[in-house]
């Protein structure tokens, strides 16, 4: 018997050896493959797509092809995923870069899954924590960028002073608490060198000895995000070279020599400049952190509305319940800000804080619903409730009745449920149609020179069956959305993101029938299709000089396109015909109110978000600020043009 057994034994482990020489290496190594998600900053900004850094261990002998895939999720849904492109693992340790896309949940704690999807094979590589910013606050990002070679010293003394903490403590007691800040320190070669990879961050700080290592390329994906609307303080320093003058160039365009000039012969105090859409500061290395003139520095750094960088004493522009005055200094400011006496006596919420950045589905998916489109009228569903009803009640009673066939109820009723159910499909295919349906909205920003700063564009798709959609994108950032600002994974399977974000890649997703898909696009890319206008006239303008220029070169060759101004707080008609929803349309994504993050700032850098948060051009509490907008039809569906102004 004893021999028997070890027979049995020793057969098993001849089976186990040679089971092991001709496996996949992968499972020659038992938990040969780990991995590790590091995110560039522990606390991400709110909205934003999340650069992080993987760090795999494989320790294999073979060499491993196949695609790196994380999955970013709670303890309740899967969020978002996102595969790379092809690579190749060998032996050791090895690094990689990815970008999460921007997400917004009420969940701060979530984890991304890595897996390895080999040719043969799906490798598991271990989970991450993460931190996902909630919805119930703002998250500002600061990236702090020094030299490899610099002490971490100096970018701690400079953080120190670059929060607008002066500035929140005008807000209500309760609110200072829903606005965070976070550094994330960056060596001058890592930065990047997309324009779009800087949409990670709210502003971005440059030493006067990383300003000297930064390349050109870098540079001027720095200048061109500034000009999107961007927000940056450099250091130059005095041995910057021809590198301040070219950026300058580039930003403020070929008119402005005076600014040139001035950054030629070095920086030898505070330079504010509104470059495109955006806003650079040139400071001096011995800036006097604790002056007014830096203070007020921080408030266009960081585009604090213009109630609060007033002081209260000129906040009159949006008073909202001020019912009387108050012996608290706290509450008399807050209600000139336009603070109601909930909003003072409450902690915020996330209602507050996203009501801003909601896309409002009715507001956005009328106008981008195709003229061609039909819903069934309401007559028609009564008159086939009136003959369903009519047929499973008195017909089925009396006409089984009279062949004293009554006992066939159940077999005529499930038939003419059948029958029924079949021709309202056939209707409703009648009404709705058989194709998908897409309707485009495009909002094009023109900076003060009039070329093209960037390009929103949201993106309506009704699908006429339950199906797989790829979308593809290039130098753009992409969200699904829904309806109401939340991403598309609540409602549908998360959406998968494949190949280089934001370079090239495709976003792959699952839509149902006639449920609308939404999809955002960022891009920074001039390389758009013609523009229906051109005001290549170059500002100052008053504003009836900028009234005649828009009907001369919107209405020249498109008679039917819309011209609107918005100046101190409302929309004006000018020209076009007449579209009831298009100025709460401009309403909704160019002007924000006094609630949630616009509580505190004005405008907020791009950031291609589930939101919208990022769209408003200008701070509807500043009498200065005015934009013209054109909005112009075509069978791709509406572009709306916006270019901003200053001045009376």
């Amino acid at each position: 018997m004893s021999n028997i057994f070890h027979g049995f034994v020793a057969a098993a482990l001849w089976l186990a050896i040679v089971a092991l020489l001709f496996a996949p290496d992968s499972l020659r190594a038992a938990g040969g493959l780990s991995a590790t998600v590091l995110p560039l900053s522990p606390r991400g900004r709110t909205d934003a797509p999340r650069p992080v850094e993987v760090r795999l261990h494989w320790n294999g002998s073979q060499l491993l092809e196949g695609r790196i895939e994380l999955t970013l999720k709670t303890k309740y849904e899967s969020i978002v995923r996102v595969q790379g492109p092809e690579t190749a693992l060998t032996n050791g340790d090895q690094s990689f870069r990815m970008f999460l896309p921007p997400v917004s949940r009420f969940e701060d704690t979530a984890e991304v899954a890595v897996r390895f999807l080999a040719k043969s094979e799906t490798l598991d590589a271990g989970s991450s924590p993460i931190f996902v910013p909630e919805s119930s606050g703002r998250n500002f990002l600061v990236c702090l960028c020094k030299s490899a070679a610099e002490s971490s010293d100096g970018s701690i003394r400079l953080w120190d002073h670059l929060r607008p903490l002066s500035y929140i403590d005008a807000l209500p007691t309760l609110w200072r608490s829903a606005f965070k800040f976070s550094p994330a320190h960056f060596s001058a070669e890592d930065m990047p060198d997309d324009p779009l990879a800087y949409c990670a961050f709210d502003v971005v700080v440059v030493d006067e000895t990383a300003f000297g290592e930064l390349h050109e390329k870098q540079l001027a994906a720095l200048a061109r995000w500034i000009r999107a609307g961007g927000s940056a303080c450099i250091f130059p320093g005095s041995d910057s070279g021809n590198r301040l003058p070219g950026m300058l160039t580039q930003l403020l365009g070929e008119s402005r020599t005076k600014a040139r000039a001035a950054a030629s012969s070095g920086v030898k105090e505070i330079q504010s400049y509104t470059a495109g859409l955006g806003q650079l500061v040139l400071a001096p290395p011995d800036v006097d952190f604790d002056s007014d003139a830096w203070r007020e520095t921080l408030g266009a750094l960081w585009r604090i509305r213009a109630n609060l960088r007033a002081g209260g004493e000129e906040a009159d522009w949006n008073v909202s319940n001020s019912t009387g005055t108050s012996r608290n200094p706290q509450r008399t400011m807050a209600y000139r800000n336009g603070w109601t006496n909930t909003l003072i006596n409450s902690k915020p919420t996330t209602w507050q804080f996203t009501q801003s950045g909601y896309w409002q589905g009715g507001i956005l998916i009328q106008p981008l619903l195709p003229t061609e489109i039909r819903l069934i009228p309401t007559s028609v569903i009564v008159v086939i409730l009136m003959l369903f009803v009519a047929m499973v009640g008195p017909i089925d009673y009396f006409l089984l009745g009279a062949f004293r066939r009554r006992r066939y109820t159940w077999l005529l009723f499930p038939c003419v449920s059948a029958i029924f159910t079949i021709a309202t499909v056939k209707i409703s295919r009648h009404y709705l149609g058989t194709r998908d349906i897409l309707g485009s909205l495009r909002v094009v920003d023109l900076d003060e020179d009039g070329r093209i700063a960037r390009v929103s564009r949201v993106q309506l798709f009704f699908a006429a069956e339950d199906r797989e959609m790829t979308t593809n994108a290039q130098h753009a950032l992409a969200s699904p959305i829904n309806g109401f600002g939340f991403s598309a994974a609540q409602q549908n399977s998360p959406p998968c993101y494949v190949g280089v974000m934001p370079a090239q890649f495709q976003i792959v997703s699952r839509v149902h029938q006639w449920s609308p898909q939404m999809m955002r696009f960022l891009s920074f890319d001039e390389a758009t299709p013609p523009l229906p206008i051109h005001l290549d006239q170059n500002p100052p303008w008053s504003f009836d000089e900028a009234v005649a220029l828009a009907k001369k070169y919107a209405l020249g060759n498109t008679p039917d396109d819309d011209v609107y101004f918005y100046q101190k707080g409302q929309f004006e008609q000018q020209e076009g015909k007449h579209a009831t929803h298009i100025p709460n349309l401009l309403w909704a994504i160019s002007a924000a109110g006094n609630y949630g993050a616009f509580t505190l700032v004005s405008r907020i850098s791009p950031c291609g978000g589930v939101f919208k948060d990022d769209l408003p051009l200008i701070d509807s509490n500043d009498p200065n600020a005015w934009f013209i907008a054109v909005v112009h039809y075509d069978k791709d569906g509406i572009t709306i043009i916006r270019r901003l102004c200053h001045g009376k």
